[in-house]
């Protein structure tokens, strides 16, 4: 898919469902792609290695939503990234990145995420100086497989995400989340996508939240601000993937309707906003 235009898909972990039927649903949905999840990785021996279930992907994925990119769930449960590479945990850390880095090479997938939250979130110094680390090294391992490496910062202050971006260097672009600065109190999207730049940015996921900050709501509908951060993101040149990713079967999105009709009501305001180009 070209680069240049906008794409638009949806996170594979909030769809109800996951695995080759979720690609398939993507693609009957009218989405271009998706982001999977890694299927339990190191807690079920990383599915995503098995030739037989990559096949099913690969078939699903065969004409319709393509697999844009994999998030290593496995490294935000565990949260090894916090500690230096040569601990346990650390090597754990490794080893699961190095087995997504094959799933996605099995996939013809370009991209892989990681990210800063649950386990591995950025408490202190000694975090980030670790993440940081764990980043740069990732790098380098992305760069040799072909794979862009990605990070998203759920709740890492702006400062923090700049600096991290600055110690990696080029290897590494975000996924931007337009309501996770908001929620968690990390900075504001009208001042952060202009400090990290457009360049930065890889793909950004979108979501939308009630006024209380709790579960999802409608794109467009809550305090979340989407448009003005689409709105943006679109001025200063962002041509590229939005991915859905509100919390569909979750309160109290749940209470709205069935999730694939919430998801197409998604995409029907994402596109209106990006209208006129």
């Amino acid at each position: 898919m070209n680069k240049k235009e906008n794409c638009f898909g949806i996170c594979e972990w909030y769809m109800g469902l996951s695995g080759p039927s979720a690609v398939r649903i993507a693609s009957a949905l009218g989405l271009d792609g998706i982001q999977l999840g890694d299927l339990g990785g190191a807690a079920q021996n990383f599915p995503l290695l098995d030739p037989f279930i990559q096949e099913q992907y690969l078939q699903a994925a065969a004409g319709g939503a393509v697999l844009h990119s994999l998030h290593t769930f496995t490294l935000t449960r565990e949260g090894g990234m916090r500690y230096p590479m040569n601990s346990a945990q650390g090597e754990s850390a490794v080893h699961s990145f190095r087995q997504g880095l094959k799933a996605c090479e099995a996939l013809h997938i370009p991209v892989i995420m990681v990210a800063s939250f649950d386990a591995s979130h950025v408490r202190n110094d000694y975090d980030m100086e670790n993440t940081g680390k764990m980043l740069k090294h990732f790098a380098q391992l992305s760069k040799d497989s072909g794979v862009q490496l990605t990070y998203e910062a759920a709740a890492v202050l702006t400062d923090r995400q700049l600096w991290l971006l600055d110690y990696v260097g080029e290897g590494l672009k975000l996924c931007y989340d337009t309501l996770n600065p908001l929620r968690n109190g990390s900075g504001d999207p009208q001042v952060e996508i202009p400090r990290f730049g457009i360049d930065r940015i890889d793909h950004i996921h979108v979501k939308d939240a009630p006024a209380d900050m709790i579960g999802c709501c409608p794109v467009g509908e809550g305090a979340g601000r989407v448009s003005s951060t689409i709105n943006l993101a679109k001025k200063l040149g962002y041509r590229g993937w939005y991915f859905l990713e509100n919390y569909y079967y979750l309160p109290p999105m749940n209470q709205m309707g069935f999730g694939t009709d919430l998801m197409k009501k998604d995409l029907r305001a994402l596109k209106l906003m990006l209208e006129g180009e």
